[in-house]
């Protein structure tokens, strides 16, 4: 496993390449089959939002079936080693979309947003459309919290076999993409013991 650590704005980032991931992505693609795929979130105010993607439960850490085990020791392994303490939550949940999800442009996963109450946060990308065209679409998109630093977002383009690891409260969005094909990514999130 690759692993690089950078600063974006004021947070540090982890970025991690995953090593041999085809057969591992071939995996959770045809275990994300048995799910059913929610389009729309329940606002606090009882309304209906569109996601901008299809999405399944977050529960994907509590599955015992292939692929999953490895997926969260992966995960917590990951956060354990930055904080140096355990896990003592987490969840994940998969977000599939292709260029008819992109549309709408109020959905919650375009929305800049966190992830608090949460600790830590990533994305995992297991598929990413051949045709994308990663200098303008596509990407994460990290909102600087400081506006009076020169950048005030930055993007980084999907690619399977990464995964991004990032401080919950950061603000981040998706960009939309037109091209054929679908991205697969894992969002997971973890709460590190106190002490």
């Amino acid at each position: 496993m690759l692993e690089k650590h950078e600063d974006l704005f004021s947070e540090k980032v982890h970025f991690y390449k995953l090593d041999n991931i085809a057969p591992y992505n071939d995996d959770i693609v045809a275990a994300l089959k048995n799910y059913n795929l929610v389009t729309t979130y329940s606002r606090e105010d009882g309304r209906q939002q569109r996601l901008g993607a299809r999405q399944t439960p977050q529960n994907l850490l509590d599955r015992t079936d292939n692929p999953f085990p490895l997926l969260k020791s992966t995960w917590h392994s990951i956060v354990e080693r930055i904080e140096r303490r355990p896990v003592i939550a987490s969840k994940a949940w998969a977000v599939l979309m292709n260029k008819s999800d992109c549309q709408a442009r109020d959905s919650v996963i375009r929305i800049p947003h966190e992830h608090h109450p949460w600790h830590w946060s990533a994305v995992y990308y297991v598929k990413v459309p051949d045709a994308l065209d990663l200098e303008n679409e596509g990407a994460i998109v990290f909102h600087n919290p400081l506006p009076y630093q020169y950048a005030n977002s930055i993007r980084i383009p999907p690619e399977e076999g990464l995964l991004i690891v990032f401080h919950s409260y950061m603000l981040h969005g998706i960009e939309h993409f037109s091209c054929d094909g679908e991205r697969i990514s894992i969002s997971l999130n973890a709460v590190i013991s106190p002490s």
